[in-house]
């Protein structure tokens, strides 16, 4: 992927998740996203939750900036390239995909991204919700 309209200095995929992994997000990250830009947001896979429709559906959750918790109910190709069943071990990672809105920070000078859900797979949670924030660390830019 050509990361050169997001990275300065052309910095690759690599080096971003590098620094994500460093624990360097919210410093080098948030500058990198911008608005209309498709990611892939972090979630946790926590039960089966269905057979039908085949091939299943998942309950997945979603931590935001503001450690609230989120409740998604998908089928599991959307959410995770894994073969999972009723039988598989539980939490287990996955994403979700999303559209950049806009980039923030919080009173502690923290990056702060909000993400729509509905683009490109109109995801919501339980309750309708399709807009959330997060935090840079919890995104990968697709």
């Amino acid at each position: 992927m050509d990361f050169s309209a997001i990275a300065p200095s052309g910095r690759i995929a690599a080096e971003i998740n590098a620094d994500i992994d460093a624990g360097r997000a919210d410093r080098d990250f948030s500058p990198l996203l911008i608005p209309g830009a498709t990611v892939d947001i972090q979630i946790d896979i926590v039960r089966w939750h269905d057979d039908d429709p085949c091939p299943g559906v998942v309950e997945c959750c979603l931590i935001d900036a503001r450690s609230k918790r989120w409740t998604f109910i998908e089928k599991v190709p959307i959410v995770t390239e894994a073969m999972l069943g009723s039988d598989s071990l539980y939490p287990q990672p996955g994403v979700i995909r999303g559209i950049v809105v806009s980039i923030t920070h919080d009173m502690d000078s923290r990056g702060i991204v909000t993400i729509d859900t509905t683009l490109p797979w109109d995801i919501e949670d339980i309750d309708g919700t399709s807009r959330f924030d997060v935090r840079p660390n919890q995104l990968t830019i697709i």
